[in-house]
């Protein structure tokens, strides 16, 4: 594009069209000095000039561009040209725009699949349980096993003797009517990480073979021993997707009992049975008679345990833990069953008091 070229072909049309460089410039309107300097080849007109200017000579901008006027074939084959410029601008856009939608669906699947990778991996991969134990002298309860994919940390809690210091305290567990142990002196304050690799004979896999069957064997300084069947309740499971903080505050400031909606008081049942019943070596008993069954009530003060036993039937509730044990139609559980009947036992004081 030659700006003299450009210059010359417009003082031609101006000249052809009679019309002084006044003239022209009023027509566009622009400064007659704009109009020498392009004749002389000095500037070019912009576009919208050119565009006037196409108006005023009745010849085409590539005419004017072009510094002559074009034979029918060379505007046709100009046009083409353009129009094939024209086309191959649309097209690299539609592929850029192509290009844009697949890198934005592969960014998105990638996100997605890690997300479900993340998920598929992480739901409910953490459970944590309360761990607690009784029998006829000892008491074990504050206890903790948390399970993961991997490893799994469990610690015994605290134990209380009613009889004999301890000595010897061994863990284990019953996997096909086989004793497995998983410490032969374990210190009551240590916790036992188990995990593929751990000891020979005791696995991660073995999991739900603790859970239903795991005991605490313990040995008193006067050569008893004492067998403790552990119990656990679930407290903690990573399987929800939101958190509720309603149900956070809930158990934060929720100082009774809840089973499926069922409320009791256990403060005014334990103050109950202390007004009521009698006291011996720190434990409070009161017995009740009810619908022809004989209930027992003991509230071991030394270690927050309240027990009800009923004929060959008992359930335990540990306080500070919040852990149920019982032994109910000679089947131990700690299930819901479990603690419905130790709110009926409950209900049955709260309900008659006088």
């Amino acid at each position: 594009m030659d700006s003299n070229i450009i210059g010359k072909f417009i003082y031609t049309l101006r000249k052809e069209k009679n019309l002084s460089q006044y003239q022209l410039a009023d027509m566009i309107p622009i400064s007659r000095q704009a109009v020498s300097k392009w004749e002389r080849g000095v500037t070019i007109p912009d576009s919208s000039t050119l565009l006037r200017l196409s108006e005023i000579f009745d010849v085409t901008i590539n005419e004017l561009l072009n510094g002559k006027r074009l034979q029918d074939n060379s505007i046709k084959n100009l046009e083409s040209t353009t129009l094939e410029i024209i086309d191959q601008h649309n097209n690299k856009k539609k592929k850029d725009k192509r290009t844009i939608i697949v890198l934005i669906t592969v960014i998105l699947f990638l996100s997605f699949s890690f997300l479900l990778y993340y998920f598929i991996t992480s739901y409910s991969s953490i459970k944590v349980y309360k761990v607690g134990g009784t029998n006829n002298k000892i008491d074990l309860y504050n206890g903790l096993f948390i399970i993961t994919r991997e490893k799994a940390y469990l610690k015994v809690g605290k134990i209380k003797n009613r009889s004999k210091e301890i000595s010897t305290v061994k863990l284990y567990y019953i996997k096909r009517k086989h004793k497995i142990y998983i410490s032969y002196d374990l210190d009551i304050d240590e916790m036992v990480i188990i995990y593929n690799g751990y000891k020979e004979n005791v696995s991660i896999d073995d999991i739900d073979y603790i859970l239903k069957n795991s005991y605490i064997e313990i040995e008193t300084q006067d050569n008893r021993k004492e067998q403790i069947h552990l119990s656990y309740e679930r407290d903690f499971i990573n399987n929800k997707l939101f958190s509720s903080s309603k149900h956070k505050l809930k158990e934060k400031n929720n100082e009774t009992l809840d089973v499926e909606n069922n409320d009791i008081d256990i403060t005014n049942v334990i103050l109950y049975i202390k007004d009521n019943g009698t006291f011996d070596n720190e434990i409070y008993t009161l017995t009740y008679q009810n619908e022809n069954k004989k209930i027992t009530y003991l509230f071991y003060e030394n270690m927050d345990l309240l027990r009800i036993t009923n004929a060959e039937e008992y359930i335990d509730y540990h306080l500070n833990a919040k852990i149920y044990q019982c032994n109910l139609d000679n089947n131990k559980t700690n299930n819901v069953k479990c603690k419905k009947q130790f709110i009926q036992y409950c209900n049955w004081i709260l309900n008659n008091r006088t």
